[in-house]
């Protein structure tokens, strides 16, 4: 029959073989990875969505004005595209003035000149104890 040596032989062959047959090689797990990081970049996420207060609208830019060293637009929304949290609604087709940005004058200026829509996000700050309820609307960030 077999002596020891021989059946020591066997065990460990027979041990190596089952270990080798097992695992995978170490280039399918690379590729595994870099698949997964692939396929993690081409997921289509979710909008980053808006601060409480905001809304984001395309709208029409129907007239600039300045008033104490502040900037004011009047505008004709024609769609809103998403709210943040406890935004007060707002009717597509109504008309309401903002307060804009010195930085945003011109941006405007040229959609009012090309009558062009504008995506903006905005946002409503409301007025405090006592004040009266004026021009609380204001642009936040115009989206290219």
């Amino acid at each position: 029959m077999l002596n020891l040596k021989q059946l020591i032989f066997l065990f460990f062959l027979a041990i190596s073989i089952l270990l080798t047959s097992c695992s995978s090689s170490k280039n399918e797990v690379a590729e595994k990875k870099k698949d997964d990081k692939v396929n993690l970049l081409k997921k289509d996420f979710a909008p980053i969505p808006l601060a409480p207060g905001t809304a984001e609208v395309k709208s029409l830019v129907t007239n600039i004005f300045g008033n104490n060293d502040k900037y004011f637009c009047k505008i004709k929304v024609n769609e809103v595209k998403q709210y943040g949290p406890s935004t007060k609604p707002i009717a597509v087709g109504s008309e309401f003035e903002l307060e804009i940005p010195d930085k945003m004058v011109e941006r405007l200026d040229n959609s009012l000149l090309n009558k062009s829509e504008v995506v903006m996000t905005i946002s409503y700050l409301p007025s405090g104890v006592g004040q009266a309820d004026s021009n609380s609307w204001r642009i936040i960030k115009i989206n290219d």
